[in-house]
């Protein structure tokens, strides 16, 4: 309730009394009706010290998210950071493997390896997003906006690690077709 919404109740309980007597009503206590007036102010009061409270609590809890923000863009570049070099040795581990299983030519062995090489620019591409984020010189944002990109970042390099694990799966399954294959023909 508002201070003048308050004041307008005490009044009108306080000139209620003569309302009834004009009805022809009579005042019973009236030192209860002082008592009731001062129950009203004090109240009024607590509710303007609680609405300061609720005031202080917000800025504490905003200030809070400030703190906050910072340990979560942290968090989320050491996510990310952690998500590249998955791809970078993913990437590598896998080719090995390929060239290992002496199944594909030189010519896929070299498309392989631009599609995954493709795959790693794109991990690199993000790492110098974060880099030019995190210098603050380039992009000017806050500290939301800021965990927000981070955020979609994270996001696509989570589609790069199933891009590559698609790809990967795809060509360990020509491999072994191809080794099922070339020992079905070695024992015929």
């Amino acid at each position: 309730m508002t201070l003048t919404s308050m004041k307008c109740l005490i009044i009108i309980y306080l000139l209620s009394p003569l309302l009834c007597l004009a009805q022809g009503m009579i005042v019973t206590n009236p030192t209860a009706d002082v008592k009731l007036a001062e129950s009203i102010l004090l109240a009024e009061e607590q509710a303007k010290r609680l609405n300061d409270q609720k005031e202080l609590l917000e800025k504490a809890q905003e200030q809070i998210e400030k703190d906050k923000n910072p340990i979560r863009q942290v968090e989320k570049i050491k996510m990310i950071v952690q998500a590249i070099k998955e791809i970078i040795g993913s990437n590598n581990r896998s080719f090995n493997i390929l060239q290992d299983s002496e199944q594909f030519s030189p010519q896929e062995l070299s498309n392989i390896l631009q599609t995954f090489t493709r795959l790693i620019t794109q991990s690199e591409q993000h790492f110098a997003l974060i880099t030019d984020i995190l210098k603050d010189g380039v992009f000017q944002m806050n500290d939301s906006e800021r965990l927000q990109i981070l955020m979609d970042l994270e996001s696509k390099l989570k589609e790069i690690k199933g891009d590559h694990r698609i790809l990967k799966d795809k060509y360990e399954r020509i491999a072994q077709k191809r080794a099922l294959i070339k020992a079905l023909k070695k024992k015929n």
